[in-house]
């Protein structure tokens, strides 16, 4: 029996689909399923107690944790601020990268250094940069400022009202390459 040519193309389109998809589910799917599962146990890792079933106990004592609403309230601002500058500052950096300018090789260099660099290393420089008084790059400096709350000792990023704007920052400068590759591939596909 011979296939028709519609029946052929969805076959080829779904053998071609089937490893994308298979990925999809085995690294994404999966383990947001099993975490979903996971969160309804007492399991934890490396503990040598039985695994129960203790249901939705663990979300009613995190709902009912004081420190909640300011904890959402922390991701809220920053999905709110993060997203949108990375996307405004990687259609900026893509015009500017798209151009034929003199030295534009090594800004390219420089700036897509940051794709090849691992979010724990960036987290690592950073908490050496934002340490503490003795041992941070950045506090010293912020000290000669004019009296704000960088003042303490206890460092930039242990300081509730400076730690939220270092990990934008942070964040900001590690993601904005990703969608700035993308933007600036469009703008080659599309002179």
């Amino acid at each position: 029996m011979a296939l028709s040519q519609s029946t052929k193309d969805s076959l080829a389109a779904w053998s071609m689909s089937l490893p994308a998809i298979v990925c999809l589910f085995l690294f994404m799917a999966a383990p947001f399923i099993l975490s979903v599962i996971l969160s309804l146990t007492s399991y934890q890792l490396n503990s040598p107690l039985p695994v129960r079933w203790v249901g939705f106990d663990h979300y009613v004592r995190l709902f009912t944790i004081s420190d909640f609403p300011r904890a959402m309230l922390n991701n809220v601002i920053f999905t709110a601020v993060v997203v949108p500058l990375q996307i405004i500052l990687a259609l900026i950096f893509a015009i500017l990268v798209n151009q034929r300018l003199k030295g534009m090789i090594v800004f390219r260099t420089l700036f897509f250094m940051s794709v090849i660099y691992p979010m724990a290393l960036v987290s690592i420089e950073c908490g050496l940069i934002f340490a503490p008084r003795q041992t941070g790059v950045l506090t010293p400096l912020l000290e000669l400022l004019p009296a704000g709350p960088w003042h303490a000792n206890i460092g930039i990023l242990h300081n509730q009202h400076t730690a939220l704007p270092c990990h934008v920052v942070m964040s900001i400068s590690q993601g904005v390459a990703v969608p700035l590759v993308i933007l600036w591939t469009a703008f080659q596909a599309n002179p």
